[in-house]
C-alpha cells in the first residue's frame, strides 16, 4: 500500500519548490566562482590566471568550474540566461521593438527600461569584468566574436517584424550598441566615480543619441 510518506516532496508544488531552490543554488555557485576569478583577475591579471588556482580559490573542483564556464573566458564574458535580469530584458526589449524600429530608439528604451530595476551589484560585477577585457587584447577579441551568438539570441526576442532580415540587422546593431556603451561607460566609470552608475550610463545615452541623428 502506497503511504503519505511514499508521497511527500512529489507534489507539483514540491517539485517546483525543489527546482526553485537547485536553480538558486547553481545561480549562487557561479556568482561564487565568478567573484573569486575576478578578485583573481584584477590582482594577477587574467593571462597569468589558470583554471586550478580559480577553482582552489572558489574550493570547487576544475570539474565543477567547468560545468558553468567551459572556457576560461567565459567567465569574463558569459551573461547567464536563466535569472530575472535576462527575463527583464527579454521583456523590455519585446515591447521596446512592438513600439518602434529604429535600432537607436529600440536600444534606448530597452536599457531605460533595465535601469529602473538594475541590481547595483550586477552593475559592479559586470564594470570589473569590463576593466579586464579592456585590459587584456585576448579578451576584446573574444568579445567582438560573440556578437552574431549574442545577436541570434537577442533575434528570438524582437517582435513585431515578420523579415528575418531586418531582425538580424536589428539585432547586430542592439548588441554592437550595447558592447559600445559599456565599454564607454566602464573608461568613465575608472575618472568619474562620484557619479551613480544609472546616471552615467544615461548620460552616455544621450551623448550616443545625438550621434544618431
Amino acid at each position: 500500500m502506497e503511504t503519505a510518506q511514499d508521497n511527500r516532496g512529489t507534489s507539483p508544488t514540491a517539485v517546483e519548490t525543489r527546482k526553485r531552490w537547485q536553480s538558486e543554488k547553481k545561480r549562487a555557485t557561479r556568482r561564487h566562482i565568478r567573484r573569486c576569478a575576478l578578485d583573481l583577475f584584477t590582482a594577477n591579471g587574467y593571462d597569468n590566471v589558470t583554471i586550478k588556482e580559480i577553482a582552489a580559490k572558489a574550493e570547487v573542483t576544475p570539474i565543477t568550474l567547468f560545468r558553468y564556464f567551459p572556457r576560461k573566458e567565459d567567465i569574463v564574458l558569459t551573461l547567464p540566461t536563466d535569472d530575472s535580469l535576462w527575463e527583464r530584458l527579454q521583456d523590455n526589449l519585446a515591447t521596446a521593438t512592438r513600439q518602434g524600429n529604429e535600432t537607436f530608439e529600440v536600444f534606448r528604451a530597452t536599457v531605460d527600461g533595465m535601469l529602473v530595476s538594475i541590481d547595483p551589484e550586477f552593475l559592479g560585477s559586470l564594470a570589473r569584468r569590463l576593466a579586464i577585457v579592456r585590459a587584456d587584447s585576448t579578451l576584446q577579441e573574444a568579445l567582438y566574436a560573440k556578437i552574431p551568438s549574442w545577436s541570434g539570441k537577442i533575434a528570438e526576442n524582437i517582435g513585431g517584424n515578420d523579415d528575418p532580415f531586418h531582425t538580424e540587422f536589428l539585432a547586430t546593431g542592439l548588441v554592437e550598441l550595447a558592447i559600445s556603451l559599456m565599454l564607454e561607460w566602464s573608461r568613465r566609470r575608472e575618472k568619474t566615480a562620484h557619479e551613480p552608475d544609472a546616471e552615467l550610463i544615461v548620460t552616455i545615452l544621450q551623448e550616443m543619441s545625438g550621434f544618431c541623428h
